[in-house]
């Protein structure tokens, strides 16, 4: 019977701790890390599509819940601001 490898000599798919801190100490680095930005621009898009040039297209969920939170917003201050 084989033993099973220690902590010491690999990791999760043959990779050693070295290589594993390395890897984790990267990923953690501030530069991978995205921004603000690129977090909203991510959440923005359409998981399933693009256009027709490969970029970004609007979730049509996003699309229609800006679509009914403007034309509450424009409801609101209609009847709150306009003198009937």
């Amino acid at each position: 019977m084989s033993q099973p490898p220690s902590s010491s000599e690999t990791t999760t798919e043959g990779g050693s701790e070295a290589d594993v801190g390395r890897l984790l100490r990267r990923y953690l680095a501030k530069e991978t890390q995205p921004g603000f930005g690129k977090h909203l621009f991510a959440k923005l898009q359409d998981p399933f599509a693009r256009n027709a040039h490969g970029g970004f297209k609007l979730s049509a969920l996003w699309a229609g819940l800006v679509s009914l939170a403007g034309f509450a917003l424009l409801v609101f201050l209609y009847f709150n601001l306009a003198k009937i």
